[in-house]
């Protein structure tokens, strides 16, 4: 499968985001956004891009859980 390269521009349009922030996602020391950078411009690759914010997927539990995980704490914590 060939590469599908985008702009600076045309990611951060993608992603809701502004291109300061893109740069900053680039320019991080942990886990930075892959980007290759030709003639002065940042191109990313979509499959990698892909691939960085499935490892910044947020997975939520349900309340009930959350709650009983509190509770259970509370309770080792007063009787342990």
């Amino acid at each position: 499968m060939e590469a599908a390269y985008v702009n600076l521009q045309n990611l951060a349009k993608r992603l809701g985001l502004s291109t300061r922030t893109i740069r900053n996602h680039i320019h991080s020391i942990d886990d930075p956004l892959p980007a290759r950078l030709v003639g002065g411009r940042y191109l990313m690759d979509l499959r990698e891009v892909d691939a960085w914010l499935e490892r910044r997927r947020v997975v939520t539990k349900p309340l009930d859980s959350l709650v009983n995980e509190v509770l259970m704490s509370l309770t080792k914590r007063n009787h342990g």
